[in-house]
């Protein structure tokens, strides 16, 4: 069934009705608006305590196209690492599982990086008197180019939100562990680009906030992904390899939570709040084909539910191996926006490599002439998500092996097979 054109023509005329209402403002009203909020933003606090710093001279930026792709190549070779996995799959009998399946990919291209593959399945077991083991040591296949390994969890770490917890936890460890495997192999004067956040935020939010997950904080598959992003850091670190996160469609909502944003109670998340502001450019070139950006921000803690704890993975239990001091693992981040598109992306780094000012203007170049070549993500990053996506066609097809009598279904799958629910 289709909607029938009046009923088309009806909702078309509201839309445009509200889109013209919604979007009138008062453009002197705004620009005063603005000039408040950025002087609050260079600090912003909660609960006594600072969530994030402003770290350049300014916080509003601006690049045309044409100026910014023209700069000499500040890094000889680029790494990408991204993700695809199966999205859960629940059975009658309470278990649940996923798969993830994480490459790498480069630019100028390495096809040896990219035959490496890193296949990780997670199994959360409802009754601990099953015989589902995991595996003490990864798997090879491909003549050695692939490996795999199974995880479990039981119901006693995990007893809420099943599908989306197991689902996370698999999406970073095997992203990270592919990344820790290969990272011998990234020649110098490189950068990585992380799909997503520097750091896993959601696993982290787990191991702070004590109501959310039960006992999930103290699981060892948890505790591993936590240090795995901490030795990621570290080899970074010793080989002056700059670790980029390159978030597409940011979600956070830390500066407009906080104590320091309170008189401002209009945006839902910290995206709406930047774009209003990187939006307001009234230059019309770089309406047409330009960048606006914010300068890069320091962030010192996270608003973990009610609580305020570092904003890095030593929040977990155990952490072992802090070679640096604990700032160098802060993360910092900037804000890019796109006015012809729309589009705005967050771009996540680690302290320790933009605390150097040139090293910070060499990071932020490069990433804005990759946007700005592209209109849209990095290249490597753009190439790493072909190699790793499992397609629809082909979530089908691995879902279909599922013994069916088993398998507990969603209706909106069914009804619309070719729908496809995103990782974060």
């Amino acid at each position: 069934m289709v909607l029938d054109p009046t009923h088309m023509k009806y909702i078309a005329g509201e839309l445009n009705n509200l889109d013209s209402k919604i979007g009138e403002c008062n453009q002197e009203y705004r620009e005063e608006r603005i000039q408040d909020i950025l002087q609050k933003i260079k600090e912003v606090s909660y609960k006594n305590k600072i969530l994030i710093q402003l770290l350049d001279e300014n916080i509003l930026y601006k690049v045309g196209r044409d100026q910014i792709t023209q700069i000499d190549e500040p890094f000889e070779k680029t790494y990408a690492i991204d993700s695809g996995t199966l999205n859960p799959i629940s059975y009658t009998n309470g278990t649940v599982f996923d798969i993830c399946h994480a490459a790498m990919a480069s630019t100028p291209i390495d096809r040896e990086i990219e035959r490496h593959r890193t296949l990780g399945t997670i199994i959360y077991v409802s009754d601990d008197e099953m015989t589902i083991t995991p595996d003490l040591n990864w798997q090879s296949y491909d003549e050695e180019y692939g490996r795999s390994i199974t995880l479990l969890i039981y119901s006693s770490m995990l007893s809420r939100r099943i599908p989306d917890t197991i689902h996370n936890i698999i999406l970073k460890f095997t992203e990270s562990e592919h990344m820790l495997w290969l990272q011998d192999k990234i020649e110098p004067k490189s950068m990585v680009i992380l799909d997503g956040s520097i750091y896993p935020k959601q696993i982290m939010y787990w191991v702070v906030d004590s109501t959310s997950r039960m006992m999930i904080r103290h699981d060892r598959n948890t505790q591993k992904v936590l240090q795995n992003y901490i030795d990621i850091a570290n080899h970074a670190f010793n080989n002056d390899i700059p670790l980029i996160g390159f978030v597409k469609n940011p979600i956070d909502s830390q500066i407009v939570r906080s104590t320091t944003m309170e008189d401002f109670d209009i945006w839902s998340d910290d995206t709406q709040l930047f774009k209003y502001i990187l939006s307001s450019c009234k230059d019309e070139q770089i309406q047409k084909s330009g960048i606006t950006y914010t300068g890069w921000f320091w962030q010192h803690n996270r608003i973990y539910g009610s609580n305020v704890e570092k904003a890095s993975p030593l929040v977990g239990e155990g952490i072992r191996d802090i070679i640096y001091p604990e700032e160098d693992y802060d993360p910092v981040f900037f804000i890019a926006y796109l006015p012809r598109t729309h589009t705005l992306f967050k771009i996540e780094s680690l302290y320790g490599f933009i605390k150097d000012e040139q090293k910070r203007e060499k990071i932020t170049q490069k990433i804005l002439s990759e946007i700005a070549t592209n209109e849209s993500v990095p290249r490597a990053l753009n190439y790493a998500d072909q190699l790793a996506k499992i397609s629809r066609k082909e979530n089908r097809r691995l879902r279909e092996i599922v013994t069916k009598s088993n398998q507990i279904y969603d209706y909106n799958a069914r009804r619309w097979p070719d729908s496809e629910i995103e990782g974060y």
